[in-house]
């Protein structure tokens, strides 16, 4: 069940065992192949031991069929209250995904992801007080809270809003998995 943190904005969902299981397992396997994402270093989590903190994963089906579904039940930026026609969740798709490691003193700028519809970030393993997620509307800053609760949860949000993840200041690992969304009418496979 999801609920909003901000209407039509910003929603948190709780992910199904099965599909949580599966993106749990390719984020994992994305973690030890250590293929890095290669984003701007503007936007990338700065690491200080060097190691890849973004790492390019593979897209999990069933995570993915039921995120779709998520979003379009949830959101309207992609139908016609939106001004887009003949879009549902069989027509949109993720793009991207990515793993994200991030260890004490890691934090990552303020961005947003400009081609695409929706973004979304999920929570594999993280602790209490684990570096807030922060989104910027205008002149109005929504902090995220992370705790050990936020695991098996995600965000979902549209792709424009400004955010960032504050610099991490408890040890350990917060391990999340990202994405983005986009409008597919035409069923063609977009390169990641």
């Amino acid at each position: 069940m999801a609920e909003w943190l901000i209407e039509q904005k910003i929603a948190v969902a709780r992910i199904p065992d099965e599909q949580f299981d599966e993106l749990k397992e390719y984020a994992m396997d994305a973690l030890e192949k250590g293929e890095p994402l290669e984003d701007h270093p503007y936007y990338s989590i700065n690491t200080e031991d060097g190691s890849n903190a973004e790492n390019i994963m593979p897209i999990p089906p069933k995570f993915s069929t039921w995120l779709l579904k998520e979003i379009h039940t949830l959101f309207e930026r992609h139908k016609a209250e939106g001004g887009i026609y003949g879009i549902d969740d069989t027509t949109m798709q993720i793009a991207k995904m990515w793993v994200n490691r991030m260890k004490k003193g890691d934090q990552h700028q303020l961005h947003c992801h400009t081609f695409s519809m929706y973004s979304f970030s999920s929570y594999l393993d993280v602790q209490d007080n684990d570096a807030p997620f922060i989104f910027v509307n205008g002149d109005h800053v929504e902090p995220v809270y992370i705790n050990d609760n936020s695991n098996k949860h995600l965000l979902i949000f549209p792709s424009t809003l400004m955010h960032t993840v504050y610099r991490k200041t408890t040890d350990g690992e917060r391990i999340t998995a990202s994405g983005n969304v986009v409008l597919n009418p035409f069923g063609v496979a977009v390169k990641p």
